[in-house]
């Protein structure tokens, strides 16, 4: 990291505070190799607060906080024990003063010995100690926990890695750059829940590691902002800002926050930026004008939150028609900044 010319005016002025490595393989800050993928905090911070001089370019929004670093994660092997790591890296955050905790770390499958794996069953919001641990910083600490959601989309595994399974955490899901379209990668939320997860999601090809410092970013000047407001106001401001507000999936959760609608809401907590319609049918396909020609996502869902499928709709003559998916009793879809509930006919 302090080989990243991004990163440069973080050390330059003295924004980066200090550091602690919770594992044993006893690496200091800078020295990990790339071949146990030892420069992923590296992008990560450079997504979190990383800024070009010589471009004026921009890599991350919180490129002026204060930056305190924990290494809690081994790149040359994988087992449970690591999450005693990161529950001890989060008790020091805390001892520091802390408010905002990014964790693109997260666990799921693929530890070295099998019978550690999680089974998707256990992704359940209580069962690991990551997950417990997240719970307690939120709601007893009053910290703002933004976890990636995990790659676990295309992968037989699919669901969330924890502590993303975390109720009160701000998980971060991908999604494409123009339609808010899941990317295929980014992790589901789990059925058996009992609340929908991700919350929000962000674009970032590289892995919702990378979507999370983003919004962790975006939650910094929330709160440089308005220093008065607590973690669950400004996971809040965000939800309400993002395009399928009040409407939320288990494959993107709220949508894509949206920088205008939250400075209206900083200046204004009570205002209503968002624009939603409910539509009941008594067919199976609805008309809806449009304005713009674009492409819009209509997430099909086989209940109030569970998507079945994610359909790519065409504008035709100023006029987007939805139909019915077969086994679908909801679809949403955003159109010109109108976000549509369509309940389908029983």
């Amino acid at each position: 990291a302090n080989q990243s010319m991004s990163l440069d005016d973080i050390f330059y002025e003295n924004q980066f505070k200090e550091f602690k490595n919770f594992t044993d393989d006893l690496s200091g800050a800078f020295d990990g190799r790339e071949i146990y993928n030892d420069d992923h905090g590296t992008i990560v911070w450079e997504n979190l607060a990383g800024y070009h001089r010589d471009k004026d370019r921009y890599d991350g929004l919180a490129t002026h906080a204060e930056y305190y670093l924990a290494k809690a994660d081994r790149g040359d092997m994988e087992f449970r024990g690591e999450e005693d790591y990161w529950v001890a890296a989060l008790e020091w955050m805390h001892s520091k003063g802390i408010d905002i905790v990014n964790s693109s770390i997260g666990y799921s499958t693929n530890f070295d010995n099998p019978a550690e794996n999680y089974l998707p069953s256990q992704i359940d919001g209580k069962t690991s100690a990551v997950t417990r641990a997240t719970q307690i910083a939120v709601n007893e600490k009053g910290m703002l926990l933004i976890v990636a959601a995990g790659n676990n989309g295309s992968k037989a595994f699919e669901t969330l890695s924890v502590p993303g399974d975390a109720k009160d955490a701000l998980t971060v899901g991908g999604c494409s750059v123009n339609s808010g379209k899941k990317l295929s990668f980014s992790s589901t939320g789990s059925v058996d829940l009992g609340y929908n997860k991700p919350d929000v999601c962000c674009f970032h090809l590289g892995g919702t590691s990378f979507s999370a410092p983003v919004i962790a970013g975006l939650a910094a000047c929330i709160q440089q902002f308005d220093p008065k407001l607590t973690n669950f106001e400004i996971m809040d401001i965000i939800k309400k800002s993002s395009h399928l507000y009040p409407f939320s999936n288990n494959y993107v959760g709220y949508g894509v926050p949206n920088g205008q609608k939250i400075v209206e809401l900083l200046n204004d907590k009570s205002k209503k930026v968002w624009d939603e319609a409910i539509i009941r049918p008594s067919t199976d396909y609805v008309e809806i004008p449009t304005m713009v020609q674009v492409n819009v996502i209509a997430f099909h869902k086989r209940d109030e939150h569970q998507v079945t499928l994610e359909e790519e709709i065409h504008a035709s003559n100023q006029l987007f028609v939805i139909r019915r998916n077969e086994g679908s009793q909801r679809t949403t879809v955003s159109i010109d900044s109108k976000v549509y509930e369509i309940i389908w006919p029983n």
